[in-house]
């Protein structure tokens, strides 16, 4: 996990509770090849975040949480690919309940929204 933060520029935590397996394989695989999506235990997560440039999102550490890793020239992408796999189980009550509530870009918190504007920056292949 800690390598894993070092080549992390965003990374932010999605509350899990509802969704299904098939559901979360199925958004894994949609993710840019060096995007990970990953459910952590809470103790291990805690104690990596509190050495972390991402120590301040140790407030949400709680519940069943997907923590998107995401490097610099995958965000647009990554975030892109989350947006449209929530929009996908609207029908189903998912998408109201999965939402991104907060993160960290570099070292600046985020609001979810401020997360889900960064789908319309440029890709990688723009």
């Amino acid at each position: 996990t800690k390598n894993a933060f070092n080549q992390t520029s965003l990374l932010f935590p999605v509350h899990l509770a509802t969704v299904t397996f098939e559901q979360l394989t199925a958004l894994r695989n949609k993710l840019p090849e060096d995007s990970k999506a990953t459910a952590i235990k809470n103790s291990m997560m805690k104690r990596a975040l509190n050495h972390s440039k991402f120590a301040p999102l140790m407030s949400h550490v709680e519940g069943t949480n997907l923590w998107f890793f995401i490097k610099d020239p995958d965000i647009p992408e990554t975030v892109k690919t989350f947006t449209e796999w929530i929009r996908s189980y609207r029908g189903l009550r998912l998408g109201t309940r999965v939402q991104i509530k907060t993160g960290m870009l570099n070292d600046e918190v985020l609001t979810g929204e401020e997360i889900a504007k960064l789908k319309d920056l440029p890709t990688k292949t723009d």
